[in-house]
């Protein structure tokens, strides 16, 4: 019997040369920036406060590999920072509280090499007003940072993060 379906492949290619990439890339940016307008906030800092933050990982059950080795051990503790370093300071910011953007602004053109993290708010918007690319912080990345306030400011010392909060009332005018 000759057969009568069309060749996957074909369909494919003719399904994505109909596609329109800019409709693509403008729905994914607008579907982003909706999600970060829509989190909700976290509390902002009230007073200036220095803590640190571990972010240590404790294993659940063994873990084995395909061949049945074993990995890591229930019960295991692993901290990541005492293996990894992470170069830079990361900024965690609220992109709809305009004090914590002057701030961001101010301290931008002391050091370049920051890493603005947005809580919520427009990326591209926020991205612009400070000449960097910013980030989105998803739920996990706070945890993995310790973020309860911001905005904070967090760098690693050794095997644990450092993470100063700093008030900007006074750059809300």
């Amino acid at each position: 019997y000759p057969i009568q379906e069309r060749d996957m492949q074909e369909v494919m290619m003719e399904r994505a040369a109909a596609l329109n990439p800019e409709a693509i890339a403008m729905g994914v940016r607008r579907q982003l920036k909706d999600y970060a307008l829509a989190r909700p906030p976290i509390p902002h800092v009230e007073q200036a406060a220095r803590r640190t933050f571990e972010p240590t990982i404790q294993i659940q059950d063994d873990i084995r590999g395909p061949n049945g080795q074993l990995v890591a051990q229930a019960g295991t503790v692993l901290r990541p920072l005492s293996v990894v370093t992470i170069p830079g300071r990361w900024v965690f910011l609220d992109g709809l509280v305009p004090g914590h953007i002057a701030w961001a602004e101010h301290i931008a053109k002391q050091d370049p090499g920051l890493h603005f993290i947005l809580i919520r708010g427009d990326l591209q918007v926020i991205s612009e007003r400070l000449h960097s690319r910013v980030y989105l912080a998803y739920p996990t990345l706070l945890e993995r940072f310790g973020i309860e306030r911001v905005p904070a400011v967090v760098t690693q010392s050794a095997h644990h993060w450092v993470i100063d909060e700093v008030p900007v009332d006074y750059y809300a005018s």
